[in-house]
């Protein structure tokens, strides 16, 4: 329950913390690049800390027993907290990342076989063949994640890719609309 659990708090707090800590913290430094790495085409996914999943659980137990087992009260503590992600995510409802590339660019991606690097991560490659060829890189813990890396770097640069021709386009319509004008 939460009085329990606030009861023995401090005494779990300090080991808690020192494994958060050494497993999932960084430096500020770290956060900065956090979704890339030295390379612009290549990405590293970040994963949740399982202990933060656990934590999350322990407190909700806690209080759906300190609360006679009343889920409207569990609701009614996290939608407050939650009430932005939530609206967040249910008007732009995110799409996994393969799924997606694999529909903008259908029979043109093709991942290659994941390659362990010296520190024991995967590096999996995306290569798009298509108006030019591309090749985009993941890094992480396991095929899965390293997979969806490669997928989210392939979309990010084929946005601005997009954003960019977009521009240029731009770009030269006002170019030939003020050579109209000039003309006149």
């Amino acid at each position: 329950s939460v009085l329990t659990f606030s009861v023995h708090k401090n005494t779990y707090s300090n080991a808690i913390s020192c494994t958060i800590d050494d497993e999932h913290l960084s430096s500020p430094q770290d956060e900065q690049d956090d979704d890339t790495t030295n390379e612009p085409d290549e990405w590293e996914e970040t994963e949740v800390p399982k202990c933060l999943g656990d934590i999350f659980q322990s407190v909700t137990g806690a209080i759906f027993l300190d609360s006679n087992k009343s889920f409207n009260t569990i609701w009614k503590i996290y939608y407050r907290m939650l009430k932005p992600f939530i609206e967040k995510f249910t008007t732009k409802v995110p799409k996994s990342p393969i799924p997606e590339l694999l529909e903008r660019e259908p029979e043109t991606v093709k991942f290659e076989k994941p390659e362990r690097l010296l520190d024991g991560r995967i590096r999996v490659t995306v290569e798009i063949i298509g108006k030019g060829r591309f090749k985009f890189k993941g890094v992480g813990r396991n095929y899965r994640i390293t997979k969806n890396a490669a997928a989210k770097c392939a979309l990010k640069n084929l946005r601005r890719l997009d954003l960019m021709k977009d521009l240029f386009f731009f770009n030269e319509k006002q170019k030939h609309i003020s050579q109209i004008f000039i003309l006149l």
